[in-house]
């Protein structure tokens, strides 16, 4: 994990997982919207688990498997 906030330049900081000097002001922004909407495409091939397009996330390994949680679950 401390690889990955080094080393990501992008989703990191999207993810709100390091703080960076637009931390803040992205956090301002986003409490500031009215509304927002997020759209899942059904034939996405590159996004995986295609839930986390709308916040959903594969569950931790289970005898092998994983399952997606959606975010109202979460």
């Amino acid at each position: 994990m401390d690889k990955y906030k080094d080393k990501s330049s992008f989703l990191s900081e999207l993810n709100n997982e390091r703080h960076t000097d637009r931390s803040d002001s992205q956090k301002d922004r986003l409490k500031s919207l009215n509304s927002f909407m997020m759209v899942e495409f059904d034939k996405d091939e590159i996004v995986t688990p295609p839930a986390s397009e709308i916040f959903g996330e594969y569950s931790k390994k289970d005898k092998g498997e994983r399952h997606i949680i959606n975010m109202e679950d979460t």
